[in-house]
């Protein structure tokens, strides 16, 4: 017996390795799922809501005040996590999400989310019976009538209603009472929220609506010989240098040590760089930098004082220690510095990189001036003529409202364009739009990194049947999404809420490992 015994563990042992060789990342996760288990059953105290006494599918998340937030296949949560998961292609609640990964946490997901809608289903209950609020009988009979399991031909059928289970019934006529009542509640909710100002402001942005053409001036339209005469006149950015270094973490005392035994001949600079630095981009090439614009080194070099001393640096010559975001280090110049060839479209581009960070006011002041020059054409011969003799080919986009922040329920930006990506949320870009006159064009200004001139070229004002309609869609998306959300962050801030749902979800994964 005492054979068959060390025979089992063995096998068992095999079994374990096993598993390790042919997925090595799930059976390492398996055992940290396991660990953290075990941390749950052994420091937090014994949840004996688990299983409840009522049977090994039944898993408690949390409380709402004395009322468990429970799972059990006939009951809301276990209703509402068949049916989202139900919704989600490839995955059901037959799903083995404990084999893979991708599953796992969609699995994640469609519990977590079941348990806060029902946790704020929960709620929204406790509030309404503590308010004395009652469902009237006759409304909740009314509302039986629509369900699919009684219609015949979509209408009711008395036969199929006296022909369903009774028990059935009476769960359909509670669960049909708690969804009637919340409805209420959340509809009551919405129409507390919504005051006349603000379904005035929202049927005001409404109309009118307008359609545009937009002039748009870019920064890489700024010419390059401009970008030349920049670097011309401001070279010390732009010098070429050749550069190799050595970075010592540890201390100062260590990399002094290093550059003197160099220096002393003791030492290769090639050998230590590979050998002892730590920066990761040089060392491989015995701490060659290549060459690189001064600008370059900005970053490297905190310290004005020593940034300068190292830029200088002639061929040969050795840098003190100096600090460095990574420790401190020391360069070694393996050129003189020299004047970047501007003529060369490599080093304009930098050139051009560096303005865009560092000068970009004077792109900007050039690119207003060509649109000041655009807005006078245009004034004088037409939009359409300005942009040709510009060379610009005009963006038409509308029609749209005074839609800031390019909400849903307004007609919206084209998103897809990136020159509009930067108006969403532009006040001056909505100011503009809807204050110039139409076929006017309006004064430049900024949008991101353009210059852009607009002209409103039609402007229609909606009726008031139209308005409503657009606040009756924004009613419909704040109930459905910003009051949800409201109502969701007020319950699971609240103190009557106890949420277990990590532990509990632990143990249900654990389970289905188990019995898997």
């Amino acid at each position: 017996m005492a054979r068959a015994k060390k025979k089992e563990q063995e096998t068992g042992a095999e079994e374990l390795f096993r598993r390790l060789k042919s997925n090595p990342p799930l059976f390492i996760g398996t055992v940290l799922v396991l660990v953290i288990v075990i941390v749950a059953f052994v420091f937090v105290p014994a949840v004996p809501e688990l299983g409840a006494g009522r049977g090994e599918n039944d898993y408690v998340f949390g409380y709402y005040g004395d009322t468990p937030i429970s799972y059990l296949e006939d009951n809301y949560f276990g209703r509402t996590f068949d049916q989202l998961s139900r919704n989600i292609p490839g995955f059901s609640p037959e799903s083995d999400y404990s084999r893979d990964l991708d599953t796992g946490r969609i699995a994640n997901m469609v519990w977590q989310e079941t348990f806060y809608l029902t946790l704020t289903h929960t709620a929204i209950l406790d509030e309404m019976k503590n308010a004395g609020y009652k469902a009237p009988a006759g409304q909740i009979d009314r509302e039986m009538t629509k369900l699919a399991e009684f219609l015949e031909n979509g209408r009711f059928s008395i036969t199929r209603y006296r022909a369903y289970d009774r028990n059935k019934i009476r769960s359909m006529w509670r669960e049909t009472e708690e969804n009637y009542t919340e409805q209420q509640y959340k509809s009551a909710y919405n129409s507390l929220l919504v005051s006349s100002g603000e379904k005035k402001l929202i049927e005001d942005m409404s109309s009118p609506e307008r359609i545009f053409q937009m002039a748009v001036f870019p920064r890489s339209s700024y010419p390059d010989g401009e970008v030349a005469s920049y670097g011309a006149s401001n070279p010390a950015p732009f010098m070429m240098l050749h550069l190799s270094k050595i970075v010592i973490a540890s201390s100062e005392r260590e990399a002094g040590q290093i550059r003197e035994s160099i220096l002393n001949g003791r030492t290769n600079f090639e050998d230590a760089a590979r050998t002892q630095s730590t920066d990761a981009s040089s060392k491989d090439q015995g701490g060659d930098m290549g060459v690189r614009m001064a600008y370059d080194i900005y970053n490297m070099i905190p310290d004005e004082t020593e940034r300068a001393a190292v830029l200088s640096l002639k061929n040969g010559e050795y840098s003190q220690v100096v600090t460095d975001p990574n420790g401190w280090a020391f360069y070694r110049a393996e050129a003189d510095p020299y004047r970047a060839d501007l003529s060369q479209s490599d080093n304009l581009e930098k050139v051009r990189s560096y303005m865009a960070q560092q000068a970009g006011g004077i792109m900007e002041e050039w690119l207003l001036d060509r649109a000041e020059e655009f807005i006078s054409l245009s004034n004088e011969a037409g939009f359409e003529r300005a942009a040709f003799e510009a060379g610009i080919e005009p963006k038409q986009f509308g029609p749209v409202n005074l839609n800031y922040g390019n909400l849903q329920i307004f007609n919206t930006l084209d998103m897809t364009d990136t020159a509009f990506e930067p108006a969403i949320s532009n006040e001056n870009f909505w100011r503009t739009a809807f204050t110039i006159p139409v076929n006017t064009p309006s004064s430049p200004f900024t949008l991101g990194t353009n210059v852009v001139v607009l002209e409103a070229v039609e402007e229609t004002v909606k009726t008031d049947t139209d308005r409503t309609l657009t606040f009756d869609l924004y009613a419909n998306f704040r109930q459905y999404n910003m009051n949800e959300i409201d109502i969701r962050s007020a319950v699971t801030g609240s103190k009557k809420t106890r949420d277990n749902f990590l532990i509990t979800y632990l143990r249900l994964q654990m389970f289905s490992n188990v019995n898997g």
